[in-house]
């Protein structure tokens, strides 16, 4: 019997590449989905921005917001969000409240910019720039996770690592000292070199430890000298007002009310004066500080502790300059004028008339250790510098309405001093127009604390 032939097929070969394609299929479905995702995150954000709450003490304030260029003054408590500066007057005192419970005061003569305020990712954080002033941290009753809290000052960063309260001080001498710590580490400092570019060396402060960056000791680091730097905190430090009011903040914090502000931040924003334009508007720069009176002069630090040099004048904008005094026989040449307010030029009696509530005075000298203006030394000013600037800032009582008269003499190495010159200025204010209108924002307790007036003292 005829039977048919059996033909068999071959065993079809299965690729390595067929078990390998679906996984890769996944692997780029996910990639675009994150992708995606981060897209979408950017464009549409679904958290509110976080902020932190000024609260006025004593004292007054004042603000420069993000993309601005003009502080404006604060009369009441404010938000303040992320890239704005505030400046405090010689009397102050505030309290800022950031969005994770972690409090920072702030005293006198501050000025200091908060460049982040953040709770993205894994680590929130607080980036602030102290210029000039003292400021105070307690972390202790934050209601979020650890977040970090960064400050630079000249030539340094403090780093609040696992320090839970500490106080840094930018009063031409730069300090950091740790009262408290949650765990064993405190706070860590990176100091920076010359240029402020990279770290040099960096240093763990722990409780009741202070250290003092002077400029022998930040000349040390920069040599790589590794100079012993820990000490103590000083007598003077515990005994100061400064001191004693944050102890008195930390065992009993002043308790305020909040309002609800725009997009239920929780916060309202306190809304600038609206200027009249000026032709010639002059702000201090981020180099510039605040001296003990409230003086804004050109200089990154400044003594507190500095007395007026031998002078018939006084600091304030109000005195009257009599006639100088001989100068000494030195080597100093008499200051000259070289620009008042960005170029406005004397009139036929010599005056300066002015608008600008800050107006600069720059001119040159030659062979000065060192540059008095009314008295107050200028700190930036290097020795054997042609170039100074002096800002008379009249929301500092340092220029007011009317005729202001100037004395600006140079000292040599020994301190004797050169030949003065005397600028005249005219200052007329420009005038202020109120601040827009609108709805008064609801009053609402802070549901995590009672709302009471603090006590008065």
């Amino acid at each position: 019997m005829y039977q048919r032939p059996r033909y068999h097929q071959p065993r079809r070969q299965v690729g390595k590449t067929n078990y390998v394609m679906p996984f890769l299929i996944i692997i780029c479905i996910g990639i675009i989905g994150v992708l995606l995702f981060n897209l979408w995150r950017a464009f549409f954000p679904s958290s509110q921005p976080k902020a932190a709450y000024l609260h006025i003490v004593e004292g007054s304030a004042q603000m420069k917001a993000w993309g601005t260029e003009s502080f404006f003054n604060l009369n009441t408590d404010s938000v303040v969000m992320q890239g704005d500066r505030i400046r405090s007057s010689a009397d102050a005192r505030f309290i800022v409240e950031f969005y994770d419970g972690s409090l920072m005061r702030i005293g006198g003569n501050a000025d200091l910019s908060f460049d982040v305020i953040s709770d993205s990712g894994d680590a929130p954080s607080m980036d602030l720039h102290l210029y000039a002033g003292d400021v105070w941290f307690n972390m202790m009753n934050r209601n979020a996770g650890p977040s970090e809290v960064a400050v630079t000052m000249n030539n340094i960063v403090a780093k609040s690592n696992n320090a839970s309260i500490f106080e840094l001080e930018n009063q031409g001498d730069q300090i950091v000292r740790v009262l408290a710590v949650s765990q064993n580490d405190g706070l860590v400092v990176d100091v920076l070199d010359e240029s402020g570019s990279k770290v040099v060396e960096s240093e763990s402060v722990g409780v009741g430890q202070e250290i003092n960056f002077k400029s022998e000791v930040l000349k040390a680091y920069w040599a790589y000298q590794s100079p012993t730097v820990l000490a103590a905190h000083a007598d003077d430090f515990k005994e100061s007002d400064w001191y004693l009011w944050n102890i008195k903040e930390d065992d009993t914090p002043t308790v305020f009310e909040k309002t609800i502000g725009p997009g239920g931040i929780g916060l309202v924003k306190v809304a600038p004066q609206v200027v009249v334009p000026e032709t010639s508007v002059v702000v201090p720069d981020a180099g510039t500080t605040v001296l003990p009176d409230g003086t804004v002069v050109d200089a990154a630090a400044t003594d507190a502790a500095k007395t007026p040099t031998d002078t018939t004048t006084t600091a304030t904008a109000d005195a009257t300059v009599k006639t100088p005094t001989p100068a000494e026989s030195t080597g100093v040449s008499k200051p000259e004028i070289t620009s008042i307010a960005g170029g406005v030029k004397p009139d036929a009696s010599g005056v300066y008339k002015v608008t600008s509530r800050v107006t600069t005075l720059s001119g040159t000298i030659k062979g000065a250790d060192k540059v008095v203006v009314n008295g107050y030394t200028l700190t930036k000013f290097k020795a054997g510098s042609t170039a100074w600037s002096y800002f008379a800032n009249a929301d500092f009582g340092l220029m007011k309405a009317g005729d202001n008269t100037y004395e600006v003499y140079g000292l040599d190495a020994s301190g004797k001093k050169g030949e003065s010159i005397i600028i005249k200025v005219n200052y007329t204010p420009q005038a202020v127009a109120p601040a827009p209108s609108g709805p008064e924002p609801a009053l609402v307790t802070d549901s995590t604390t009672p709302a009471v007036v603090p006590a008065q003292d």
